[in-house]
């Protein structure tokens, strides 16, 4: 049994979806980090930072089917850090030239920030799929019940007559400005993080910046200002 509503098999459709659960699961979550590991190495490649041949292995081995979870877990408690489990089981199954690329100058806060981000921008996707799905269903009763007479409401108690076609129309009106205000939030939540050690990108030197531009541009998410 789930400890957590969202894990409880009686309740967890009133909190989740399969489909998002796959999403923030353990294995949803280290697949996305192994990604979020890959992309670095190819970023840091791009720059001159890590070797080609390097990068390319860690990619070859993003894949969390490689990794055992439960040792990933034992290591994880062991070290009382929130990644380093995942990194050290990582660079087990990596060939001896790679291991030492991975995580190269980053930081706790640069991968999970990095991870919200991407996640963010899954569910968003999802978000604006089933808002857009129900503004169409909505968009439809009220051209098909324009003419239906319906007891309209007031302070929670029956008033003057109405149509059911202008009360559907008034929850797709809603529903759209919920889309739009998802667009115009996307861009600024939708941002990596990759500041290494306090965040001043110094470890890095000269090919800082260039490797962040790469880093966003490989994931398709937005570079911070700062």
């Amino acid at each position: 049994m789930g400890a957590h509503l969202a894990d409880s098999a009686v309740y967890r459709h009133l909190w989740s979806t399969p489909e998002l659960h796959a999403l923030l699961d353990d294995r949803g979550r280290f697949q996305a980090w192994l990604e979020i590991l890959a992309t670095l190495a190819e970023a840091q490649a791009d720059v001159g930072l890590v070797p080609a041949e390097a990068a390319r292995a860690i990619r070859e081995h993003a894949d969390v089917t490689l990794l055992d979870l439960e040792e990933v877990g034992e290591q994880t408690r062991a070290t009382g850090h929130s990644t380093l489990g995942l990194i050290r089981c990582l660079t087990e199954v990596l060939p001896a030239h790679a291991g030492e690329w991975v995580y190269y100058g980053a930081t706790v806060q640069d991968l999970s920030d990095t991870w919200t981000a991407l996640v963010a921008r899954k569910v968003g996707d999802v978000l604006e799929r089933d808002l857009r799905r129900a503004e169409a269903a909505t968009l439809a009763l009220a051209r098909e019940h324009r003419d239906v007479l319906m007891c309209g409401r007031t302070h929670g108690q029956p008033g003057l007559p109405m149509t059911f076609g202008f009360k559907a129309a008034v929850w797709a009106s809603e529903l759209r400005r919920h889309r739009q205000r998802l667009a115009e939030g996307r861009p600024r939540w939708e941002v990596v993080q990759l500041g290494g050690a306090l965040g001043t990108m110094e470890f890095w030197g000269e090919a800082a910046l260039p490797m962040l531009d790469a880093f966003a541009c490989r994931l398709g998410l937005g570079a911070p200002d700062v």
